[in-house]
């Protein structure tokens, strides 16, 4: 089949969220022989390297650059999307079978290939509305509070009417298409991000007690979270251990959080080129995230990674692990700190965490059959 998928960013190399569940997408879909055409929006430049990476897989891409103006904030739709409003304009010069957006923000493509499509596909990264509330709930800069405010109310709207457009709605979420499928069943499909069995290190004991965090350091809910364990949870496990530590691994876009400044028992590594040594050095992996919507897929690739997790509500959100089974859920200071040294302490608790978690992952996150039924036993095609 022919494919083009609409990404809001250029989604490789994989090395945040969005990125890793794209770019899953398109190893997925061409190693089921698919021809996969992408077209990406972005506002940097792009290296050689990467897009030759890209071109194994993918016949055509098409590079749409966005567009960012203080004025585009008096109109009545999300700023994500209107930053992206030259997709409108996008020439499409053939016909495919199928067409995914990944994402309402790339909404404005539709126009484009409008009778050009047998099936219209629509990726849910995020719920937009809770993810802007949650941005908004982070953040103590007044201006991006009222920012967020507009782009949660106006993705209410424009959500909704991009949904009706399409043909199956795909949740990367448990929680959130479990919502979004009431009313409308035959739309709605519940599609995690895909892990194919290749993907998962075996699990080895680690007698070390460095803790790991991994995450984008740019936006208002990792830092938010972040911040709140190094301020109150980080200290705890230094008073019960000299030899604990703390990796901080993650793309800063050339500004490190001020808060990790002088702070003890911290190494911070800004945009590692591969998280590899980071995952192989640590015992325990953290997720602090106290805000936020849609899956985390930090978690998810700890997993993969045979690490036992330590992880808020919020953190493990959407994935369907349980507590004491599959991570350790702790949503405060004292049961997080007490999560993590019992983990550090306990080399039995860590094996049986990593091992049950991973088998929970190979069984509900191999999306290979998913996209089969999707694709070929969709209506339209």
């Amino acid at each position: 089949m022919n494919i083009l998928i609409v990404s809001p960013d250029f989604p490789y190399p994989p090395n945040h969220g969005g990125r890793v569940d794209i770019w899953k997408r398109i190893e997925l879909l061409h190693s089921q022989g698919h021809a996969l055409e992408l077209i990406a929006t972005t506002n940097s430049t792009i290296s050689e390297t990467d897009l030759n990476h890209v071109k194994r897989y993918v016949k055509n891409t098409i590079i749409v650059r966005r567009e960012t103006s203080i004025w585009k904030l008096l109109t009545p739709f999300p700023y994500q999307v209107l930053s992206r409003e030259n997709l409108s304009k996008t020439t499409i010069s053939k016909s495919y079978d199928c067409v995914i957006l990944e994402s309402e923000s790339v909404s404005p493509i539709i126009k484009s290939i409008r009778g050009k499509t047998k099936a219209l596909f629509l990726r849910i990264h995020n719920n937009e509305t809770a993810y802007f509330r949650s941005l908004r709930k982070s953040t103590k800069n007044i201006v991006l509070k009222i920012f967020y405010l507009r782009e949660q109310l106006l993705y209410s709207k424009h959500s909704r009417e991009v949904k009706k457009q399409c043909d199956k709605i795909l949740h990367i979420s448990k929680d959130e298409y479990e919502t979004d499928k009431l009313g409308q069943e035959h739309k709605t499909v519940f599609l995690p991000s895909h892990v194919s069995p290749g993907d998962f290190k075996d699990y080895s004991s680690k007698e070390t007690s460095k803790v790991l965090f991994v995450g984008n350091l740019f936006t208002e809910n990792n830092l938010a979270g972040l911040h709140w364990y190094v301020k109150n949870v980080h200290p705890a496990l230094i008073a019960r251990s000299k030899a604990y530590e703390l990796i901080v691994a993650g793309n800063t876009r050339g500004t490190k959080p001020q808060f990790l400044d002088n702070v003890d028992a911290v190494k911070f590594i800004d945009s590692p080129a591969d998280l590899n040594p980071h995952y192989a050095e640590a015992a325990v992996f953290i997720n602090p995230m106290l805000s936020g919507a849609g899956v985390k897929l930090k978690t998810i690739n700890a997993i993969q990674e045979a690490i036992p997790v330590v992880s808020t509500t919020t953190g493990a959100e959407g994935i369907g692990l349980v507590d004491g089974l599959h991570f350790m859920l702790a949503d405060d200071v004292e049961s997080f700190a007490n999560a993590v040294h019992s983990l550090l302490e306990n080399s039995e608790l860590r094996k049986n965490i990593a091992i049950e978690a991973q088998e929970y992952v190979k069984k509900h996150f191999n999306a290979t059959q998913t996209y089969g039924t999707l694709l070929n036993d969709h209506p339209i095609i």
